[in-house]
């Protein structure tokens, strides 16, 4: 029976820090930070598009930077890894209104994802803006599927929010992966697991899908 194993070190692996230090330090609230105009300058291009066209539908990202260190992160390909803690670029309410206004927005139909590209929606910094976005586009009334991926922590309070809300079709997608090498995913799988346990039992109205 073959053994699947990594025989190098690529250099996306070398995240620097031990699986202990990051679940320390995951499990901290982090501050979310206001982006610096040095900082904005010398932002990747795709990242400076809040709102775009992404997996048929459009993609809402207007906070970057996450922890987690996650080996196959998308930023990767934005030169954004190294940014750890999660940065505002406008408000949510700014945001949103920049969605609606979108060329490829129909009402009730474009399929959208939230927080997909730059950072995890449940973040400690990030979870009130991610309930907050989806209560100002459903306060409009709007029924869109909306799809919202997380490896972090789903509290039962994360779940009866997303119950509550009345006209977003909203779709839950825990990743998971069963590779024992830490480098690539060092978070600890535990609490992807608790999170999935809620997810299920409070699932509600909201879908959850692995």
């Amino acid at each position: 029976k073959m053994k699947w194993r990594l025989t190098s070190s690529p250099s996306y692996l070398k995240v620097g820090r031990t699986k202990k230090q990051i679940e320390r330090k995951k499990m901290k609230d982090p501050i979310l930070l206001q982006l610096t105009s040095e900082q904005y300058s010398i932002l990747h291009e795709g990242l400076k598009s809040v709102v775009h066209y992404r997996k048929s539908g459009l993609s809402v990202n207007h906070i970057i930077g996450c922890p987690l260190d996650c080996a196959y992160c998308i930023r990767h390909q934005n030169n954004n890894f190294d940014m750890k803690q999660p940065h505002q670029l406008m408000s949510d309410e700014e945001v949103v209104n920049m969605l609606v206004q979108h060329r490829y927005f129909i009402p009730h139909k474009t399929p959208l994802q939230i927080f997909n590209k730059a950072t995890d929606p449940f973040l400690g910094a990030v979870r009130p803006h991610t309930h907050c976005m989806l209560s100002l586009l459903d306060n409009r009334g709007l029924m869109n599927h909306i799809l919202v991926i997380t490896r972090y922590v789903v509290t039962e309070e994360d779940m009866r929010k997303l119950n509550q809300l009345q006209h977003l079709r909203v779709t839950l997608l825990i990743t998971f992966n069963g590779l024992k090498d830490s480098r690539i995913e060092p978070l600890s799988k535990k609490i992807t697991l608790k999170s999935i346990e809620v997810a299920c039992r409070q699932k509600g109205r909201t879908k959850v899908i692995l």
